[in-house]
């Protein structure tokens, strides 16, 4: 199954101060489905846990300057260390099928999500094009890790 707009997972070292663009790897595309069951079984939590990872829409670059990202904000929220793999493949899934949002007709909302380790848990962020007020309305419950009470919303500023 093709999907409606290629996704692009971006990674950045843990190690690197950068910011820069030159500071991100293309790391994989995702075209279709066949391309998310190639990743799947390739993908080790020990991946995920060193090393951030940014899967974006094609065509966003994952930063807040980006035209698509600075009025928009993230919806950070926790994954613990020990369900990473699973929750990073089942919310990145959701995102690349256009399966997390409630309407599917705002499906161009989300430009992407992403992943940084810490000790004991990950920061996840969905990146969305607009600022939101109420998540909840906007989207599905796809993880525990998603739960009102645990995520917060916070509008991307850009220095102008």
């Amino acid at each position: 199954m093709e999907l409606n707009k290629k996704w692009v997972l971006w990674y950045h070292s843990i190690k690197d101060n950068s910011w820069k663009k030159s500071s991100y790897t293309k790391f994989f595309t995702f075209s279709n489905l066949i391309d998310y069951s190639i990743f799947e079984e390739t993908v080790q939590t020990n991946h995920l846990q060193n090393g951030m990872f940014f899967l974006m829409r094609e065509g966003i670059f994952p930063n807040w300057e980006d035209p698509d990202n600075s009025e928009g904000c993230c919806i950070s929220f926790k994954i613990p260390g020990q369900t990473i793999k699973e929750e990073f493949c089942k919310i990145l899934l959701h995102c690349i099928t256009e399966d997390i949002l409630i309407d599917p007709d705002n499906h161009e909302e989300l430009n992407g999500f992403s992943v940084a380790p810490k000790k004991e848990f990950n920061i996840a962020k969905l990146w969305m094009r607009n600022k939101q007020g109420k998540y909840t309305d906007l989207m599905k419950e796809v993880s525990p890790c998603l739960l009102e009470k645990d995520c917060m919303i916070k509008d991307n500023i850009v220095e102008k």
